[in-house]
């Protein structure tokens, strides 16, 4: 799993005279496709949230979260959120 970099934002108020650090950890989980087999969408973990979409040359657009359930392996996390995601029909 590869880590993505910590991203930096700038306080509209002052100017970008005053930096406010935004810490994210996001790692890379991998790709999958849905059972229509046309979908690809990328997945990866936020703290304590999965989080699905496509990819651009921007990046990851997020399209769908869901919250990681402690309880249950990240595989079963990650099956249930697929599940999910499927369900709602793209």
């Amino acid at each position: 799993m590869g880590n993505f970099p910590h991203f930096t934002a700038y306080n509209k108020k002052t100017n970008g005279a005053k930096k406010m650090k935004q810490k994210t950890q996001d790692h890379y989980i991998g790709q999958f496709m849905l059972r229509d087999e046309e979908t690809l969408l990328t997945m990866i973990r936020r703290g304590s949230l999965l989080i699905a979409g496509g990819t651009t040359n921007a990046g990851l657009i997020e399209e769908y979260n869901f919250k990681v359930d402690e309880s249950f392996s990240i595989d079963e996390n990650m099956q249930t959120f697929i599940e999910e995601i499927e369900e709602k029909g793209l």
